[in-house]
């Protein structure tokens, strides 16, 4: 199915969803589950799969690839392109964007790291950053996705991987400007 058969008012929705511009998409991914929980979107350049069943049937299929760093950079100019080498071979390192079964062995490294051992040794720093972050939370209303689920997950990783306190906003905001990259090529 293209985006041509998505009929009346979802038609807008999906456009305003593919551009990035849809505030509350939970009732068109409802009407995509119901209608077209699987197409291709000519638009994103992308299939859609949205039942449980077939996501699980896709992810698991050898004949499917992580590589979006190749994929998203395929999308870009060719000058972009070339500017942007040095940033393609960093992401293709990430384990989200590798395949099977270089996936397998990064994945077996990090676990021998990354052990329970060692989350619970960091617990303590954990729930520290956690209180810091709830402290400075606003009142008597706070938007907890910016003030606390955004800044949460970066400052503990920015924490184990030792990134002085000096340089974390530096580190968020090229952790965000990948990220942008990566959703909007």
């Amino acid at each position: 199915m293209n985006n041509d058969k998505i009929v009346g008012i979802w038609a807008d929705k999906y456009q305003a969803y593919c551009e990035g511009r849809l505030a509350d998409p939970y009732p068109l991914y409802a009407w995509l589950l119901e209608h077209y929980p699987v197409h291709w979107s000519e638009q994103m350049q992308s299939w859609f799969v949205v039942r449980y069943a077939d996501v699980t049937q896709v992810l698991s299929d050898p004949r499917m690839s992580s590589d979006r760093a190749h994929v998203n950079m395929n999308k870009l100019p060719s000058e972009m392109q070339k500017r942007c080498v040095s940033l393609q071979v960093n992401l293709s390192n990430w384990l989200g964007f590798m395949d099977e079964p270089r996936h397998m062995g990064v994945r077996r490294f990090l676990a021998k790291v990354f052990t329970p051992k060692e989350a619970l040794a960091a617990g303590d720093r954990m729930k520290a950053i956690s209180k810091e972050l709830v402290s400075q939370l606003g009142y008597p209303r706070a938007d907890l996705v910016e003030e606390l689920a955004h800044p949460l997950p970066m400052s503990i990783v920015g924490d184990l991987l030792g990134v002085p306190e000096k340089d974390r906003k530096q580190f968020v905001q090229a952790i965000n400007d990948i990220g942008d990259f990566v959703g909007e090529a």
